[in-house]
Formats: structure tokens, C-alpha cells, sequence
């Protein structure tokens, strides 16, 4: 395969730069829902670009048969993108309400099965008469259609975000607000570059290789964000649990204000639970579940731990992190990788979220507290 320019480059480089994305994602110590809507999202956003690598290399041409092998492919980018922001602003989506949204490709695909199946030269053939916009009245059908499902998908993905932060404005850590920044920005990019797709199918001008290098960059994106700050992809939203999960009808308290006495009791509840079972060791351990667990309504849970624990949830189950973490460093002969071992043990879910939140409450690195320890002790 002949690469002929700049694009040919960036395809196949970004080709490989997915499938190791896919892999971080997949691979995570406690990969949440959400990350593998988007590893599957990311793994198809490949091999589109290899597709087009195939398509701009004029491989195509001595290997037709694979031509049309992705064309239904675009139908899956809005429903996972909409399942992802579902997941990662706290929704867990069972299996029977995730694969309605699969529907439309399945049907695209079965139309298009057949055109598949043609030979190399009647696949070139149609290839040519759609350059010269002869298309036949469903085939333009089908087409316009996963164009307009995407767009339909991606602003319902922005409208989902933007219901998520006004319900729980105030309410947030500055992990949780960077995660919902990360997904804004990704949403926006996407239906700039859907539209562009769009525009791509009614302009002369190939609008289709900039739209294609626009995904790209977003692969490049997600990449970095998985080196660099991996607690996005690992720390789901903690806030969102408590907007997915309504009250039960056995919660002791309706949606007022707590009075003193009841702000008491849940504290107090809240302290012999974690005392007791330590349910923050479970790295996905969220706010809904901690309200679930108290039979407590998750907005009177929140009050009570802005009031009477002054932290946000976040903080409170990070910091009892640490302090499990603390007496479990003082055990003898321990290496450094028994020692993030022990940090993945207490709830952590990569060494970045480890090392960044034992610094925020003791003001040392887990490393640095021990040989503090045993420097006295010694």
C-alpha cells in the first residue's frame, strides 16, 4: 500500500494510536460501562480510518471486494456515544435498554448485505456511479438516514449533559467538573464534524478527508487524556449515581430538609458504616450506592456530608482511602509494587488517582509517609 500524503500518514497512524487506546480503556484495573462504550466507539473511529487509508491509496482498486465492508458503520458512533454519556454521567445501562438503540444498524446492514456481496467490478461500477451522484432512491435513503440518526443521537448526547449539570449545579469536585468539561468538548467536536459529514454529501469540495482528520485528532485526544489523566476514564462521575437511582419507597426521609436530629442519625450511620464494612475499598463505590445502603434519599445523604462532614462524597470515601492505605503501609518489606498493589486494594483505580489524592490529605507520596513511619520508628 502506497501512502501518497500527509492524510495517508495520519490514517494509518492513527489506525495503531486506536487499537492502543482500545487496549488502555479495556484494560483498566476497574474499567467502567461507560469506558467500554467508548473503546468500542474508538475501535470503530480505526477502522474507519483504515477504510479510508484503503479508499485514498487506491487499493481499492486491485482489491474492490472490500469495498462497502464499513458503510453501516457510522450508524453504531451515536448510539454508543449516547450510551457512553449515559453511563458516565452515573447511569448503568442494563443490556435490554442498550441493544434497542442497535436496531437501525442492524437494518441498514441488512439492506446492505447484498450490495456487499456484489462482485469486485459491480461494486466498482456502483462506486463510480455514486462519484457521479447517480444514486438509486433508497440507497440515498439509507445514507441520509445514519447521517441524520447520528446528528439526532449526538444532540440528544448534549441535551443528556446539559439536564445531568443542571440538576446537580453546586453539587460537583473538580474531578467530577473536568469530566463533564472532557465530555462536553468531545460532544461539541462531534457534532461539528457530524455536520461537516453532512455538508461533505451536498458540497463538491472532498469536505469528507478534513472530517476524517477530525476524528483523528480526536483519538489523539482521548489518548493523551488516558496517559495523562487517566482518572477520567477510571473514576466514573461520583455525583451522577445519586441523579440516576429515585428514592425508594421504604426511604426514611421525603425530599426536604433534614432536621438536626435526622442529620445526626444518617451521620452517625454513615460512620459506623464505613467503620464497620468499609464499603469505599470497592473501587466503584458511588453515592447512590452509599444512600442504598442507608435507605436514605442520595440528595439527603449529600446534605449531610456538606454539613456535618464538611467534604463531598468524593472526598470523604478518598480520604478514608488513604487513611486505610496509611495503616497498611506500615507492614514490613514492602516493595513499590506491593505498595500501589495496596492502593488498588483500598479502592484506587490507577496510580495517578492514588498518588494525587494520598498527597492532597497527607501532603506526601505513599512512598515518602513510610519511610517517614519508619525513620521514627527506627
Amino acid at each position: 500500500m502506497e501512502l501518497k500524503s500527509f492524510f495517508d500518514v495520519v490514517y494509518i497512524v492513527c489506525a495503531a494510536q486506536g487499537l492502543f487506546v482500545v487496549g488502555l480503556l479495556w484494560t483498566r484495573p476497574q474499567h467502567a460501562q461507560a469506558n467500554r462504550f467508548l473503546a468500542i466507539a474508538v475501535l470503530l473511529i480505526s477502522l474507519s480510518c483504515g477504510y479510508m487509508l484503503y479508499l485514498r491509496s487506491g487499493a481499492f482498486w486491485r482489491a474492490p471486494g472490500w469495498l462497502g465492508a464499513i458503510d453501516t458503520v457510522p450508524a453504531l458512533y451515536g448510539p454508543l456515544f449516547f450510551l457512553y454519556t449515559r453511563a458516565l454521567t452515573g447511569e448503568r445501562i442494563p443490556g435490554r435498554r442498550a441493544w434497542p438503540h442497535f436496531v437501525p444498524f442492524a437494518a441498514y446492514t441488512l439492506y446492505d448485505v447484498p450490495r456487499f456481496l456484489l462482485s469486485g467490478e459491480e461494486k466498482l461500477a456502483l462506486l463510480r456511479q455514486e462519484f457521479g451522484g447517480q444514486l438509486r432512491w433508497d440507497q440515498w435513503a439509507w445514507q441520509w438516514g445514519v447521517e441524520l440518526q447520528g446528528l439526532a443521537y449526538l444532540i440528544l448526547c448534549l441535551a443528556v449533559l446539559r439536564r445531568f449539570r443542571s440538576r446537580i449545579r453546586g453539587e460537583y469536585s473538580s474531578l467530577e467538573r473536568i469530566n463533564l468539561r472532557w465530555l462536553q468538548l468531545l460532544l461539541v467536536s462531534l457534532v461539528v464534524l457530524w455536520l461537516g459529514s453532512i455538508a461533505g454529501r451536498l458540497s463538491p469540495v472532498p469536505v469528507l478527508r478534513f472530517v476524517h482528520t477530525g476524528l483523528t485528532v480526536i483519538i489523539f485526544a482521548i489518548a493523551y487524556l488516558n496517559v495523562a489523566q487517566p482518572e477520567l476514564f477510571t473514576e466514573p462521575v461520583p455525583v451522577a449515581q445519586a441523579v440516576a437511582v429515585a428514592p425508594s419507597s421504604g426511604a426514611k426521609y421525603q425530599k426536604t430538609r433534614l432536621k438536626e436530629e435526622q442529620a445526626a442519625e444518617i451521620e452517625a450511620r454513615i460512620r459506623e458504616l464505613f467503620e464497620r464494612e468499609k464499603p469505599y475499598l470497592t473501587a466503584d463505590f458511588q453515592l447512590a450506592r452509599l444512600a442504598g445502603l442507608l435507605e436514605v434519599p442520595p440528595h439527603h445523604v449529600s446534605q449531610v456530608l456538606n454539613e456535618r462532614f464538611q467534604k463531598t462524597f468524593y472526598d470523604l470515601v478518598n480520604s478514608s482511602r488513604v487513611e486505610e492505605l496509611k495503616r497498611r503501609l506500615l507492614e514490613p518489606g514492602l516493595s513499590a509494587d506491593k505498595i500501589l498493589a495496596l492502593g488498588f486494594d483500598c479502592g484506587f483505580s490507577s496510580k495517578s488517582a492514588l498518588n494525587s489524592n494520598f498527597k492532597k490529605f497527607t501532603g506526601m507520596s505513599p512512598t515518602e509517609f513510610r519511610e517517614q513511619h519508619l525513620q521514627k520508628v527506627g
